[in-house]
């Protein structure tokens, strides 16, 4: 089967991840399966630590979006494809993939939904929910897919059942090309506790609600370092609370890199998100065997449970006597341990191409089930005259 992969964002995150890693298991499986993303610095930067070589496909006058989307839809209308999957980690692209992909066959996956109102669709400047709406009505090669129940559930008032589909993430693969990083860790005794957060320095994620639970008096002179892996606006922010706070000795920043090596050096990773799809990092941490320890969100329970040890409290108020409670009981991380350990996914990345192989699977004959009716349209037309 010949796969072309849309990125369509303007940054490499969760979605652009996730498409690599289903990438490289497609052609692990002998499909032919290639990318087309825009030509921007982060995205080259992510697409050549994850498959170890440059984008595909990019040339020097496709500099801008105009120009790259023009370049795409030629490429697609000359290799016809047998499905183009557009990976999409905000609604308010579909538009612009929508004119990409035209008539081809194509499974759209939205990454990320807002946790309220969804946003504009930004090429056509009206409400993304309409465009879903409509294109799941019109289109007729067209399905789509989410990586969380709840966003399904979200969905299915404006896709119909037969065209939804949900298929949980499954952990990225390790980066082909392997960037040497320093430890994130300094040397420190056995008594102190290594604590690890991974994301975009952004409100989404939540690090700043996690730093100022650590400034309060029951927590701060415990023994713990934490190392932050990530960047983004609110990372001053996140500096000064650590400042004013009295964690300087404690918490380190490292700014955005390769976390994988991370995951083997820490004792406790600190998930403190408002909301996501189905985060990456989560599914890492778990097949690294790392305790976890997570905000009470759908998709953290969808993961860890409803009543999982490693949800910290849906009030913040009281995450510093939880993080209290972890920071001085082993036997309660012993305890979390053991609850993580019971939530590792089995087989994730089979499980991630055989879920999409059988939706493409549906494209393809919606696709062709929609040719042979335009064909028999034609036909009785001509009887007619």
């Amino acid at each position: 089967m010949r796969i072309v992969h849309l990125l369509v964002s303007d940054g490499f995150g969760g979605a652009e991840r996730v498409a690599t890693t289903l990438h490289r298991c497609l052609r692990e499986a002998g499909h032919d399966s290639r990318i087309e993303a825009p030509r921007l610095p982060d995205i080259a930067t992510g697409l050549r630590r994850d498959l170890g070589d440059s984008l595909p496909f990019v040339e020097l006058r496709e500099s801008t979006p105009w120009a790259w989307d023009k370049g795409v839809r030629a490429r697609l209308r000359a290799s016809l494809p047998d499905v183009v999957h557009v990976h999409l980690p905000s609604p308010s692209y579909l538009g612009r993939a929508l004119a990409i992909v035209g008539r081809l066959p194509a499974v759209m996956t939205f990454h990320l939904l807002p946790p309220a109102r969804f946003p504009a669709d930004r090429a056509l400047k009206i409400p993304s929910p309409w465009v879903l709406w409509a294109s799941a009505r019109i289109r007729s090669r067209l399905h789509f897919a989410t990586v969380a129940r709840g966003d399904a559930i979200r969905l299915a008032a404006l896709v119909p059942p037969s065209l939804l589909h949900c298929v949980p993430n499954a952990p990225p693969l390790p980066p082909e090309r392997d960037e040497e990083t320093g430890p994130a860790f300094p040397r420190v005794p056995a008594a102190v506790l290594r604590l690890l957060v991974v994301g975009r320095l952004v409100a989404q994620k939540g690090c700043a609600r996690l730093l100022t639970a650590l400034t309060h008096p029951r927590v701060r002179d415990l023994p713990f370092t934490l190392a932050v892996i990530g960047d983004g606006p609110e990372r001053s922010a996140c500096e000064g609370i650590v400042a004013a706070g009295g964690l300087g000795e404690k918490v380190r920043f490292f700014g955005a890199r390769p976390a994988h090596r991370a995951f083997a050096e820490a004792d406790l990773l600190i998930l403190p998100s408002r909301f996501e799809g189905l985060p990456l990092v989560l599914l890492e941490g778990l097949m690294a065997q790392l305790p976890v320890l997570a905000s009470s969100i759908p998709p953290h329970r969808e993961v860890l449970g409803p009543s999982s040890l490693a949800l910290l409290p849906d009030e913040e108020s009281a995450w510093p006597e939880r993080l209290e409670e972890i920071l001085l009981s082993p036997a309660l991380r012993a305890s979390l341990a053991d609850a993580c350990r019971a939530c590792v996914p089995r087989s994730p990345h089979e499980r991630l191409l055989m879920s999409y192989l059988e939706i493409y699977g549906k494209a393809q004959a919606r696709s062709t089930k929609a040719r042979a009716s335009s064909k028999a349209k034609v036909h009785s037309s001509e009887f007619r005259a």
